[in-house]
């Protein structure tokens, strides 16, 4: 059974092909200013090509819904849509900050994620694995690295792009108990977004490709901005 992998929520994109036999069949990732619209199509189609497998060998497509770039993933949600439909297949969508988690395996400490949000603020959730089960310790949140790091009360370790801009931060305030995953896991993988989406489809956990939205957690600035408009009694909204 095979599933393809589309992650758009942060600027490496990342497309895969995992089959739940074989392990990964083909990833790729690129990191460039060019935009998720451009080479999105273009690097699945190379998936298939390298591996010799067709669109409607995959059992599932699953995809990153976010927190994450808001142009990101629509690019990417739109495009797993498109492509489930076309083969007429069911969709996963998978947390981007538990992607993130998930990419480092059976830790003995917790591991919190982070995704800069802009704004001085980061997306960020806690996690910690219990032998082989994994469960959430809080909410996926925003939040101001400052308080994000008064959660912080035991060793933990960090991973996510949030460290780029950040990471001087929590380590300069948390000493210690702030351990760093090396810079390979900043950003999600495909791979692991697709080993997370067979496994929850084996579970008959999944949906239709319309019932798939994004997951912000905040309101775009675009819808920020509508809101404060003044509608005709000229009130704000």
């Amino acid at each position: 059974m095979m599933a393809l992998g589309i992650e758009t929520a942060t600027s490496m994109g990342s497309m895969a092909l995992v089959d739940d036999g074989a392990g990964v069949l083909a990833e790729n990732s690129l990191n460039s200013k060019a935009s998720h619209s451009e080479r999105l199509l273009p690097s699945i189609d190379r998936l298939f090509k390298e591996t010799g497998k067709r669109l409607d060998d995959c059992a599932v497509v699953c995809v990153s819904r976010g927190p994450g770039s808001f142009t990101g993933l629509r690019i990417g949600l739109a495009t797993a849509k498109g492509l489930a439909y076309a083969i007429s297949k069911p969709i996963v969508g998978v947390s981007t900050l538990e992607i993130l988690a998930r990419g480092l395996p059976f830790l003995s400490i917790p591991v919190c994620t982070v995704i800069d949000a802009r704004k001085k603020e980061l997306f960020a959730c806690i996690y910690e694995w219990h032998g082989l089960e994994f469960e959430s310790l809080t909410r996926e949140m925003v939040i101001k690295p400052d308080a994000l790091i008064r959660m912080i009360e035991r060793p933990t370790l960090f991973a996510g792009d949030g460290l780029v801009n950040y990471g001087d931060f929590i380590a300069r305030e948390l000493k210690g108990l702030a351990i760093f995953a090396s810079r390979p896991f900043y950003f999600p993988r495909a791979s692991v977004l697709a080993g997370i989406g067979l496994k929850r489809f084996a579970e008959d956990k999944f949906s239709e490709p319309d019932d798939v939205v994004p997951v912000y957690i905040r309101d775009s600035e675009a819808e920020v901005n509508w809101r404060k408009r003044p509608d005709a009694t000229g009130n704000n909204r």
